[in-house]
């Protein structure tokens, strides 16, 4: 049986602006962040004060929080590394300026215990700041939540990361490609969906 419910994966460099805000909304989430979630904070040789930030949150949540510091290899070398270290039945590879909804995983849970056989859930995508649209990839949400069968729809293979939450098990059999410069998310993702002929949206 796993530790956590979810493990949550962060690259870090040069985020310092946003990387509160990032982390806060995963300590946050409705679904009891201390009983259900585990955060892996890595420093990819970020030059700002991220790292500063990183030990004020594991110092906080030392059960939930893990922190790795590397030299800098690029986001791929940064998600490899803390996937070694995931202990959640399910992983996301969160980006340090983007944040999840407060009930996010709730409901991403709760659509994992009604579909067992789905290994790739991914959430919907809105911007915020400056703008309140939603992602160019949400018309695959039109139909709301569901599973979606890759052969039968083609062209809803869905390749953003970072909106994805993947059974730990089968994430750890795949890697990012760490020589690719851009990509290296759709790449990791589509291998997974392809092998799995299915994902779900909430």
């Amino acid at each position: 049986m796993k530790k956590f419910l979810f493990s949550v994966i962060v690259p870090i460099y040069n985020v310092e602006e946003y990387l509160e805000e990032t982390i806060e909304s995963v300590i946050n989430q409705t679904i009891d962040f201390k009983k259900n979630i585990q955060m892996i904070l890595v420093n990819d040789g970020s030059p700002d004060n991220s790292e500063s930030i990183c030990l004020k949150y594991r110092d906080l949540y030392p059960e939930n929080i893990i922190y790795i510091k590397q030299k800098n290899g690029g986001v791929s070398s940064a998600r490899n590394h803390g996937l070694e270290y995931a202990e959640g039945e399910y992983v996301n590879f969160l980006d340090s300026d983007d944040k999840w909804e407060l009930d996010a995983f709730k409901k991403i849970a709760n659509f994992f215990k009604k579909n067992s056989d789905i290994a790739v859930v991914v959430g919907r995508m809105q911007f915020f700041d400056s703008s309140k649209k939603f992602h160019m990839l949400d018309y695959k949400f039109d139909e709301g939540t569901r599973v979606i069968h890759i052969e039968q729809e083609p062209s809803m293979i869905h390749l953003h990361i970072t909106s994805s939450v993947i059974k730990t098990d089968i994430a750890k059999k795949y890697e990012f490609d760490e020589k690719l410069k851009y990509g290296e998310d759709a790449k990791y993702l589509a291998e997974i969906v392809i092998d799995q002929k299915k994902y779900g949206i909430v």
